[in-house]
């Protein structure tokens, strides 16, 4: 199902601190057919960059579907695109949309304020990091990795465009990310294999005050009762990583938060008092991925 498209709203929320005006257009919780779409576009009149995020490579196919409605005066925009999917096909997609200028890889946070200095002519595409555009000669050209952001602390509080609407329309829950990346290394997981395709921290934690005062500020402010925490393993088997997870329900329960959650779990992380104590707090389902019932 739908969920809040977080990433594009973090970008957002990065650029609006510059100054810049952005709108975000989040066509699965809208429900928009490729009509509306396109009139949506014709109505908010992008100046500078036009962003697509695509999570699964099917989504690059109505990508193509939009950008060949736009008209002619589009093709003055950056058209970028980024998202876990272009990260590994930036290729595939690069030579089968003319229409895209630029592929960013892994995380955006920095590299979008790049691309902002280099549309306003401060800088030049070669001298950005992470990312994969075209050649005077048509040539792919993949600059160095970027390096993964070390504190999630440095980012700001997302500002949720789309999440009134999603919890009125279609009771959309808030999502919520406590952390980045994942301990496993499983050979058939895409995320181990994201996470290392740029240097840095594989694991980045935010601090347990931080994500107390957003759930404080979703409860309150926007009558949030149902979250869902979108990390890829909320806890780890290690004891810090228990102690800051109960930190985290002692917390909900400290500031009388009456919600229910979801959370995400690997199967060799589950620990029976660490679940307690979030039960208690309102955890009320647990998604564990099982590759197989049989260790043979």
């Amino acid at each position: 199902g739908a969920g809040e498209p977080l990433g594009s709203e973090l970008l957002a929320t990065i650029l609006r601190q510059r100054g810049y005006t952005v709108k975000v257009l989040d066509t699965c919780i809208l429900n928009m057919d490729l009509g509306q779409i396109v009139t949506a576009m014709h109505r908010y009149r992008p100046k500078k960059i036009l962003g697509f995020s695509i999570h699964i490579m099917d989504m690059f196919l109505r990508v193509q579907e939009i950008l060949a409605c736009l008209h002619d005066s589009y093709h003055q925009l950056l058209t970028v695109v980024g998202g876990h999917a272009p990260t590994f096909w930036y290729q595939h997609i690069l030579e089968n949309c003319p229409s895209i200028d630029i592929v960013v890889r892994v995380e955006g946070e920095g590299a979008i304020l790049d691309l902002i200095d280099f549309v306003e002519g401060k800088t030049t595409l070669e001298d950005i990091e992470g990312i994969v555009y075209r050649t005077s000669d048509g040539q792919l050209h993949l600059t160095p990795p970027r390096r993964l952001l070390s504190e999630l602390s440095t980012l700001p509080r997302i500002q949720r465009d789309t999440l009134a609407f999603g919890m009125e329309k279609m009771e959309l829950a808030p999502e919520l990310q406590t952390s980045r990346g994942c301990f496993g290394t499983c050979n058939f997981c895409s995320l181990n294999s994201f996470y290392h395709q740029h240097p840095g921290p594989k694991i980045r934690l935010q601090t347990v005050p931080t994500i107390l005062d957003e759930i404080s500020d979703l409860y309150h402010n926007f009558g949030a009762r149902f979250f869902r925490f979108a990390d890829d393993t909320f806890f780890t088997s290690s004891r810090a990583s228990h102690e800051r997870t109960k930190q985290i329900a002692d917390g909900i329960l400290e500031r009388e938060l009456d919600i229910r959650f979801v959370i995400q779990l690997r199967a060799d992380a589950v620990d029976a008092s660490v679940l307690n104590r979030l039960k208690e707090a309102g955890l009320e389902l647990v998604m564990i991925g099982i590759e197989a019932l049989d260790e043979e």
